[in-house]
């Protein structure tokens, strides 16, 4: 399997392109909290535990910062809340259609949202039912393409094909939204 260089590239511009000012701020704060361990560090050079630590916190702040505020500016600028989620067996099909509503929690306006509905069997038990979430039996998504302005809401419905169950089927729901 060969890399290739021009996906890598694309996928590349694509994060970059979707990044916000919250994005580039927290990573300004990752960088100055590094420069604040290796001043630090410089402060106490005579001290070589305390020394090695701050260093240590550096390096540990270069490394895991960047991803750690990624992900949290992520969590709270684009927050979504899927509600009201139902499933619904065709009686003369093997689809099953899973509906819902989607709000925009997050701080700014989405062009597109990707939904993905994961079906499981329930269990009575919790860890079975946590076990069977692990491996849902089918998996299914849409784009809904329509804008989604911040405090909005939007239903949707989309089917799962080729699946019958005698019983009503667990769903996981979730969304990427840009």
């Amino acid at each position: 399997m060969t890399i290739d260089p021009e996906e890598i590239t694309a996928q590349l511009a694509e994060i970059i392109e979707h990044l916000t000012l919250y994005h580039y701020a927290a990573f300004v704060l990752v960088v100055l909290l590094f420069l604040f361990f290796v001043v630090l560090a410089i402060l106490f050079w005579r001290k070589m535990g305390l020394m090695l630590m701050m260093l240590l916190l550096a390096i540990i702040t270069l490394v895991a910062g960047p991803v750690a505020a990624y992900v949290g500016i992520e969590r709270i600028v684009r927050a979504t809340e899927v509600s009201q989620i139902r499933t619904q067996q065709l009686y003369y099909s093997d689809d099953i259609f899973v509906m819902g509503v989607i709000t925009n929690q997050g701080l700014v306006d989405y062009k597109e949202c990707k939904i993905t509905a994961f079906l499981y069997k329930q269990k009575k038990e919790v860890w079975r039912n946590f076990l069977s979430r692990l491996k849902p039996l089918k998996k299914g998504s849409t784009t809904l393409n329509k804008p989604l302005r911040k405090g909005e809401s939007v239903p949707f419905r989309f089917a799962i094909h080729n699946i019958r169950l005698s019983e009503k089927p667990g769903v996981d729901i979730t969304t990427r939204c840009r």
